[in-house]
Parts: C-alpha cells; structure tokens; sequence
C-alpha cells in the first residue's frame, strides 16, 4: 500500500527467482511502468519451478523482490521457503 502522500511514479518490480528463469512477473491493478496512487496497492505474481539443483544444495530457497519507482527507491524485500526432496 502507497502510504505516502505522492503517487508512486513508473512502478518497476523486479523478482530475483522469476527473472531469472525467464518466467513473467504480473502486477494488478496497478501494472509495471505505471503510477501508484496515494493508498493504493497491487500484487504482482509469477512463477518459478524449483530444480534438482535447488534441492541437491540442501538448503532454502531464498526470493527477492524489489521494488523501484522514478520518485523512489529501490526496497527490497525476501522470503525463505525450505525445500526438500522426497
């Protein structure tokens, strides 16, 4: 949620797993290279398919997004999933 009192210019998300492997990342209602306004939120989603390089390091799966606008930025953000083969 925008909580400041200016519209977030040119909204660009960047997701360190998705980009990488070459997956879409989608943001709605609000898409990538527009404003956000005052008190306003969007989710962006994509996908990534974990590998068996992934699972034979034996360790979590860390994911990064972050988030940059022509007025601000960037900020980041992270989650940890582990992961582990059956």
């Amino acid at each position: 949620v925008n909580t400041g009192n200016v519209g977030l210019l040119n909204l660009q998300v960047a997701d360190d797993l998705v980009d990488n492997s070459r997956q879409v990342l989608t943001c709605q209602p609000v898409p990538e290279g527009t404003t956000l306004p005052v008190g306003g939120s969007t989710t962006c989603t994509g996908g990534y398919v974990v590998t068996q390089d992934d699972l034979n390091r034996g360790t979590s799966l860390v994911n990064t997004a972050t988030v940059t606008t022509t007025n601000f930025g960037p900020l980041s953000s992270s989650a940890v999933t582990r992961i582990q083969q059956n």
